[in-house]
This record gives structure tokens, sequence and C-alpha cells, in this order.
């Protein structure tokens, strides 16, 4: 019964792992939907908005090229105290490099003015401000009001407006610092190909280029660095499965040893060793499957508290519950291969009882 348990914990726990790194890196993924780049290029200096989306337009494989505004903000509260420090975001009104997943409201529109789009994260540092309320921001020393109009689902605190308030705000109008890129494929080599080349040709014309940056180099970092913890839980179930194919071994050992006298039988009726051997290995793998049977059902909350518990730690927001096959299928390999090693050695003893020693088994 123990060793049931054992696998049956070894199971829901590698179920619920898979299901949460399918959570975890579509909830990734989710987060660049705000900055839906190719290519962004970090310069060391303001420069003209339309010269350098000029430039790199001029480049091989460059499709599309956007300067956007760049503020730190603070919350001027009305009790005169103000808030951490933000970027706000000011992106012209047809960009084509955000697709945000809104909570509440809208998405910016070409008429806004000092209308806002402020992240879900920036809420839980503002509890007092909702959809609808004004926000007063304090940008280059200046204080301005601005209205929320909508919320989005973002992990960092941050707010979105339009690239002509954002910039009028900083008197930096017409002038960027950061450039976001479409390339023609989106291809990671190609991607840090286009990247080298506006490098390049902005160096030549005396264009300070602080670090250049691609989608693709950024979601391999990413997925990198999660990747570690979730092989170290994958490592967890792996040992948990071990130890209950240890206490499997052990169970069809003593299992054997009780059926001596049957074994017996079954040898003087004319069983093969093989015959002998499969019933032990069936035996033990059958085990192992109602092991896997038994993990599906408390994998779906296991999975969910997981996704509560790692969400919280890194988004500071539950991730997407996501369900995915493959989950209990490779489990389901595993543990029979895992059932079916625990089970070799009791049944090579079993397949060398012969009725002799049977007989005089008490």
């Amino acid at each position: 019964m123990l060793t049931l348990s054992t696998l049956t914990l070894a199971g829901t726990l590698f179920v619920s792992i898979v299901n949460v790194r399918s959570s975890l890196f579509l909830e990734l993924r989710n987060s660049q939907k705000m900055s839906d780049f190719d290519t962004q290029i970090l310069l060391g200096g303001l420069y003209s908005r339309d010269g350098i989306e000029r430039r790199a337009a001029q480049i091989p494989g460059v499709v599309k090229a956007e300067g956007w505004a760049i503020a730190q903000a603070q919350r001027y509260r009305p009790n005169r105290e103000r808030g951490a420090s933000f970027t706000v975001y000011g992106i012209p009104a047809d960009s084509p490099f955000t697709n945000p997943t809104l909570r509440e409201g809208r998405w910016l529109q070409a008429d806004d003015r000092y209308d806002v789009v402020v992240t879900s994260d920036l809420l839980r540092d503002e509890p007092d401000l909702g959809l609808g309320d004004n926000i007063r921001l304090e940008i280059a020393g200046a204080q301005r009001d601005w209205h929320i109009v909508g919320i989005i689902l973002f992990p960092q605190p941050a707010a979105y407006a339009r690239y002509d308030y954002v910039a009028d705000a900083q008197h930096t109008t017409d002038l960027t610092s950061i450039l976001l890129v479409r390339t023609a494929s989106r291809d990671g080599l190609f991607q840090s190909a286009v990247a080298s080349a506006l490098e390049a040709r902005f160096k030549s014309l005396d264009i300070d280029v602080v670090r250049s940056v691609t989608q693709d180099e950024i979601l391999s970092g990413l997925d990198a660095n999660f990747q570690i913890l979730i092989t170290i839980l994958f490592g967890m179930a792996i040992l948990i499965a071990v130890v209950g194919g240890l206490g499997l071994t052990g169970m069809m050992s003593l299992n054997v040893l009780e059926r001596t006298r049957e074994i017996g039988v079954m040898r003087a009726v004319g069983a093969s060793d093989w015959a002998v051997r499969g019933g032990v290995l069936f035996e033990g793998m059958t085990v192992g499957g109602i092991s896997w049977l038994l993990a599906l059902l408390p994998a779906i909350p296991a999975s969910s508290f997981f996704d509560s518990i790692l969400g919280q730690a890194i988004f500071r927001r539950d991730l997407p519950y996501t369900y995915v096959l493959p989950g209990p299928l490779i489990w389901l390999a595993i543990i029979l291969v895992i059932s079916a090693f625990a089970s070799l050695l009791p049944a090579e003893r079993a397949s060398r009882i012969s009725v002799r020693e049977a007989l005089a088994y008490e």
C-alpha cells in the first residue's frame, strides 16, 4: 500500500509539473506580447525619431521600425506622498508592436490625449486606483493627471500612453532613445543578423548604440532560467518514483516468497521460465498502471496549486491553468518502465523456483 501511494505521489507530481511548465511558458509568451518586436535597439541618447526610423528602414530585412518614448514616472498621491518609480511607454497610435491582454477597459485609441493604460502589477502597488480613475503622475519634475482607460495583465509596474503626450511631458517631442524593429523573418539567426546590421549602420552615422537585443534572445534566456527550476522539480518526481520502484521490488519479492507453492504447482503442470517471469512482470506493471490511474485526478488540483504558488512568486498573480495531454502519456511510459525494472529481480527469482523447493517450502 505504501509503495502504491509513493508511485501515485510521483505520478501526481510529474503530471502537475508538465502542466505548470506549459502554463509558465504560456505566461512568458503572453508577457512578451506587450513588446512584440523582433529586434530592439537601445540608443545612448535622444535622436530624431523620424530620422532613426528612416535609416533603420534602409537595412535589408527590416519590415517596420518604430521609435517609442520612455519616461520615468511616480504617482503623486492625494496625501502628497510619492509612489515607487515606474516606466511610462509612449507608443504611436498605429503601433504593430503591441498585442495586449486586457483585464478591464480598452486599449489606447488614436484620439486619446492624456489617457493611459496601466498594468495589473502597477495597481497592486496602488490598490486605491481602478478603471476610470485619474492618476496624477510626476514626469520630468512636472505633474499632470492622466485618465486610466484600460488595465492589462503584465508582471511589471508600467503604463502606456500615446507617444506625443509622453514625449511632450518630458520635453522630448519627436525624439526617441529606443527603436523597435519587425524583421522579414522571425528566425533567431535572422533577427541577430538584422540587429548587427542596424548597430553597424548607426555607428557609422555616429549614433550611439548602447545595446541590441532580439526577441529570440529574450525568450531563450527566460526559457533557460525557468527550465532549471522545472528540471529540479522533474528530478524530485523521478527520485520519488525510484524510491517507489525500490519499494515495488521489495513488495514483489515478498509476493514471490509467499506464492512459492503456487509457482511450484505452475511448474508441475509445465509452466516455462518465461511464463513464470511474465506473470511476475505483469503483476508489477499492473501495480504501476494502477498508480498511474490514481495519479491523474489529484494532478488537476495539484497543477492549480503549483500555478498559484509559482505565479505569485514570479509574476505576482496565478498562472493560467493548462492541462497537457502528453504529461500523463509520458508518465505512463516512465512508470511502466520503472515497474518492469523493479519486477525483474523478483521475476528472475520466481523462474528459478523448482517443484522440489516449492514442496519443501513451509
